[in-house]
């Protein structure tokens, strides 16, 4: 008996400093940021939590259980130890430990733990995905079928506010009737493709992205929001609902409305200059001020155009009457409070 307790240590042990020295190197993530808006701008880079990183994609692998489990509890340890004090990293350390060894008599665990293991160090997606493929028939989400149909037939995901319309994305047919959701540079975010069949895999990947704007604001550690919901206090949600928020996302940052550059080119010029190279890092250097500033500008400036019909027509195609009508009424409002003369729209 004693010899197999310190068995089960060792293994345990063993096992969390190896997914440990993984996570450090960068082989699998843990949870990323708590910072939701830092979460998302590290995403637009191809990485996702809870993952392998095999090659240039990053394969799910919190749907494992228990081994996903386990392997996320290291990873998000191996981002925390390093800042808790040593008796509460020791004691952190401790409780991973004794998790692994209560599973070690299981010996299906034991046999999952090697091939997860082999199959993660060996860095070859073919050898990774093989084994993934092998573990599917235990995770396959039937409850997921209809989801899984209109991914395989709409891959964008859709912007949802209500619960209406949680149920809209993902029927097959209806989800299109949706705005779809962008990223900070107006890009509709695509569901890629998966382990298996994309139909019924519950196992996603993402391919690492070149973008080195979104690595400098994660770099920086600066959580960037998108852009709010409401201009000038009138919520984006008039007659044409939806649609209104998904235009002023795309002027703001897919479009080139200043100096002919999207957002995403006018930060990428700023990053290269004198100026910024030599202003300060930190969450109150330069850097950080010279960025926001930069979005703020392109931010204004989709306002005006989203509220200018000429210029709405002229970047978007089409006017938004309804909202410009609804923020003339708004300065109508406030003007009267302090008497002062309201501009025509």
């Amino acid at each position: 008996r004693r010899a197999l307790a310190l068995a089960k240590i060792s293994l345990g042990s063993m096992t969390m400093a190896y997914m440990g020295m993984l996570a450090a190197e960068g082989t699998i993530s843990g949870g990323g940021p708590k910072d939701k808006d830092l979460l998302r701008i590290k995403k637009m880079t191809g990485w996702q939590p809870y993952s392998i990183h095999v090659g240039n994609e990053w394969i799910r692998y919190n749907r494992l259980e228990t081994m996903g489990s386990l392997m996320g509890l290291a990873a998000d340890a191996a981002d925390i130890i390093g800042q808790l004090p040593d008796k509460d990293a020791m004691q952190l350390a401790s409780a991973l430990v004794v998790a692994i060894s209560r599973n070690t008599a299981d010996k299906t665990f034991v046999k999952g733990l090697a091939g997860t293991m082999n199959a993660v160090s060996s860095k070859d997606i073919n050898i990774v995905k093989s084994f993934l493929e092998k573990e599917l028939p235990t995770i396959l989400p039937l409850s997921s079928l209809m989801g899984a149909i209109t991914r395989e037939t709409d891959p964008v995901m859709r912007e949802v506010n209500t619960i209406l319309e949680a149920y809209q994305a993902k029927f097959p047919g209806y989800s299109s009737s949706l705005p779809p959701t962008r990223n900070l540079w107006g890009e509709p975010i695509l569901l890629e493709g998966g382990v298996g069949p994309d139909m019924i895999t519950p196992l996603y990947t993402s391919a690492d992205k070149f973008d080195p704007v979104a690595e400098e604001l994660v770099r920086l550690e600066l959580p960037i929001a998108m852009p709010s919901k409401n201009i000038e206090g009138v919520p984006l949600t008039g007659e044409t609902g939806p649609w209104e928020y998904d235009a002023y996302v795309q002027l703001a940052g897919g479009k080139p409305i200043i100096q002919d550059k999207t957002l995403r080119e006018s930060l990428a010029d700023l990053m290269k200059s004198d100026l910024y190279r030599h202003s300060t890092d930190g969450p109150d250097g330069g850097k950080k001020v010279l960025i926001t500033g930069r979005i703020t500008d392109y931010r204004s400036m989709a306002q005006h155009i989203l509220t200018t019909p000429e210029l709405s027509q002229k970047y978007l195609g089409k006017e938004f009457p309804e909202l410009v009508l609804h923020i003339h009424e708004k300065r109508q409002k406030n003007a009267q409070r302090f008497n002062a003369p309201v501009p025509t729209p």
